[in-house]
């Protein structure tokens, strides 16, 4: 995009807007007046010109800005005029175009607020920021379908890829996710983000932001307390995990059974993972959940707890379902 870029779409904009056609006295006029001055100059007074006469024109003229590039070209290197005319919008355009590039990521910084979001998008772009995600089919391995796991990411600009290092007990190598598979990054689920602490709408500011996200690693060791309202035959959620030390993942699976304990805080839930075939060791599991205790599993591990499925949740994990059972040799 040439320096001359942003003042000739906002000569396009405003043509289409007014419709005016400038008669021969002010072409000359206008032309006179721009005697001696660079093509740069004319544009930053057209700029500043607008920004001081026709302020929602600029404005809706950010909104059509689809990279960086243009944003900060447009927004902050014409004048300080512009600049603090613009900066409003600006931030919110800077917000959409993160969102649209890094959606998984955008949607974990939604639970602050009073973000920058150009600074924000620098330091995504940058590699700077790490932000607790969850990973559908970590490393694509055969033992982790049907999983989410959680990891820190961050973006690495070289390969235009997600880096994940994985909360884990144990040592675990990093995976690296390229763009093309970004659809397997999601964030923790909103319905449970109040319960862990992430809806909490926090501020962030240049000190504490990268602290505060930090800090959302913590969730994936929290244990889901209480038996929400689930019907036989629906999708759920089970937090299970191998190792004792290491945080929950998500595991789908189909409720078959819930019977309430005498206790009114627990419940058993025979859960079946039908992408196991019926003989295997995994195709079934009863657990009891609800009172916030990490139980052992007859089947190995360790179990948290329960959450039903949204039908738009559910159509989800199907994205991931096996073409064929999973079986272990």
């Amino acid at each position: 995009m040439s320096s001359c870029a942003p003042c000739s779409l906002i000569a396009e904009f405003w043509a289409r807007k007014v419709h005016q056609v400038p008669t021969a006295p002010q072409v000359r006029a206008s032309g006179a007046c721009e005697l001696g001055k660079s093509r740069a100059e004319v544009s930053v007074s057209k700029l500043v010109m607008i920004a001081d006469r026709s302020l929602p024109f600029l404005l809706q003229i950010i909104s059509f800005l689809s990279t960086p590039c243009e944003l900060a070209r447009l927004c902050y290197s014409t004048s300080h005029s512009v600049c603090s005319h613009t900066e409003a919008v600006a931030q919110q355009q800077w917000k959409v175009l993160l969102a649209a590039k890094w959606p998984s990521i955008y949607e974990h910084l939604c639970c602050h607020s009073d973000q920058s979001w150009k600074r924000l998008y620098l330091d995504v772009a940058t590699g700077v920021l790490n932000c607790t995600l969850e990973v559908h089919d970590r490393e694509k391995k055969i033992g982790f379908a049907m999983s989410r796991l959680p990891a820190r990411i961050h973006w690495e600009k070289a390969t235009t890829s997600y880096i994940a290092r994985y909360l884990s007990a144990s040592e675990v190598p990093p995976e690296k996710i390229p763009v093309s598979e970004q659809h397997r990054l999601s964030f923790c689920p909103a319905a449970v983000r109040g319960e862990f602490g992430l809806s909490t709408k926090q501020g962030l500011d240049q000190e504490s932001d990268h602290e505060c996200l930090s800090k959302d690693s913590q969730y994936p060791y929290r244990v889901l307390e209480g038996v929400a309202d689930f019907r036989v035959g629906q999708g759920i959620e089970l937090q299970w995990k191998m190792q004792h030390g290491s945080p929950f993942g998500w595991w789908y699976g189909t409720l078959e059974q819930l019977d309430h304990n005498s206790d009114g805080v627990t419940a058993v839930a025979k859960i079946t993972f039908r992408h196991f075939p019926a003989h295997s060791h995994w195709h079934q599991l009863q657990i009891r959940f609800g009172d916030g205790a990490t139980r052992p599993c007859a089947m190995g591990g360790w179990s948290g707890g329960v959450r039903p499925l949204s039908a738009c949740e559910e159509l989800r994990w199907m994205e991931f379902f096996p073409k064929r059972k999973v079986v272990f040799t």
